[in-house]
């Protein structure tokens, strides 16, 4: 399935025997595994590795604003496990008021946070710097985090 561009979907299935697929991250970072059922989690497009097939996925982004959308979210709820590529290492911030992150460290977030990402300048900043925009996730959920290199500290701060 072709869900957005960049992205082709490969559905592998056992026939007649029980059998087993491996899957390796795309760059020299870690692989995190989410067990998705409480709520939908939203996944940056170049974090998705693999999914159980309970789990859906939609790359609509109609509903996000242009700036967010820019970052390409992948929509997956159901019940299921998620494996999620990292740049380098990952951690799983827990989120109860408010957190404010660079795009290009944000990997995923539950949908039980709002994102609040800038007007206009933050899109000049994105396509001008390759930096990323601002998040500001408000809140009570988990937000996942990454670093860009595999042996770079991961220390986020919380506010709110």
């Amino acid at each position: 399935w072709l869900l957005a561009k960049g992205f082709l979907l490969n559905t592998y299935e056992a026939l007649n025997s029980a059998g087993s697929v491996g899957v390796t991250a795309v760059t020299h970072g870690m692989v995190c595994a989410i067990d998705i059922d409480e709520f939908p989690v939203m996944v940056q497009q170049g974090a998705y590795l693999a999914s159980t097939d309970d789990v859906r996925l939609n790359a609509d982004q109609s509903r996000l604003n242009p700036v967010v959308s820019a970052c390409k979210w992948i929509h997956c709820s159901g019940a299921g496990t998620l494996w999620l590529n990292a740049q380098g290492l990952w951690e799983m911030v827990e989120v109860d008021g408010s957190f404010t992150m660079n795009s290009r460290y944000v990997m995923a977030y539950t949908q039980s946070l709002t994102l609040h990402a800038p007007p206009l300048a933050g899109l000049k900043s994105f396509l001008t710097s390759g930096g990323g925009v601002e998040c500001r996730f408000k809140g009570r959920g988990v937000v996942w985090v990454q670093t860009d290199a595999a042996k770079a500290p991961v220390i986020w701060q919380k506010t709110g």
